[in-house]
């Protein structure tokens, strides 16, 4: 089968403190390129605009300010929206040609799925206290191969440790199951025997996490 070339959307998934500079290399492009992106939906002048906002908008959220922070997350949503669209008009009039794609300023990708590599450990992984009273930002490098990451913030007393997928916390001699997944439906195995277990639940995705939802019953492993 022929593999459809097409424009990456990676870069929604980067930092947020690396999109500016991938925003400049993609404005770059769609300006040299002016004369074959004659409708863009978003200007030159607009992308330039809402890349400087986030640029100074993630600057100045590193003081750790709530309001900062919360005009740091709006500035990236419109910005995420914004260079979104603009792909998806490149995309459209791109046909699959790589050469139109690098172009433009963007990266092309294979429209046939195919595996991803291997998730590694967080990379330069950190935490740091913000002024804002109850804060802190947890960061670490973005993962082309990763679809999101899961933190946890645990008391100084609590164990944690891995068993396969699994996500095993213990707190006061009770254990606590987090099992990560990108399908609906999972088979977690090294439960405790005939210890009854509430079993809670989110899906989450590039704009959020949703509702915490609960099991109508508990369970009580064999």
């Amino acid at each position: 089968m022929k593999k459809e070339v097409t424009v990456s959307m990676a870069f929604l998934s980067l930092s947020t403190g690396e999109k500016p500079a991938e925003g400049n290399t993609m404005i770059s492009g769609i300006t040299k390129s002016a004369g074959d992106l004659p409708n863009l939906p978003v200007t030159v002048v607009g992308l330039t605009a809402l890349n400087k906002d986030l640029s100074d908008k993630y600057a100045l959220a590193k003081d750790g300010g709530h309001i900062a922070i919360t005009e740091r997350n709006t500035a990236e949503k419109v910005w995420n929206v914004a260079f979104k669209n603009t792909a998806l008009y490149v995309k459209s009039l791109a046909n699959g040609d790589a050469t139109f794609i690098a172009a433009a300023g963007m990266k092309s990708t294979v429209g046939e799925t195919t595996p991803k590599a291997e998730t590694v450990g967080l990379l330069n992984f950190k935490a740091t206290v913000l002024a804002t009273p109850g804060s802190a930002e947890i960061e670490n490098e973005s993962q082309t191969q990763a679809d999101g990451y899961v933190y946890f913030l645990t008391p100084e007393t609590a164990t944690i440790k891995q068993v396969g997928d699994a996500i095993i916390i213990t707190i006061g001699g009770l254990d606590i199951y987090v099992v990560p997944d990108t399908h609906h439906d999972v088979v977690q195995t090294g439960l405790t025997s005939n210890k009854k277990l509430s079993v809670y639940g989110v899906a989450f995705n590039n704009k959020g996490t949703g509702p915490l939802s609960k099991v109508g019953h508990d369970i009580t492993p064999q």
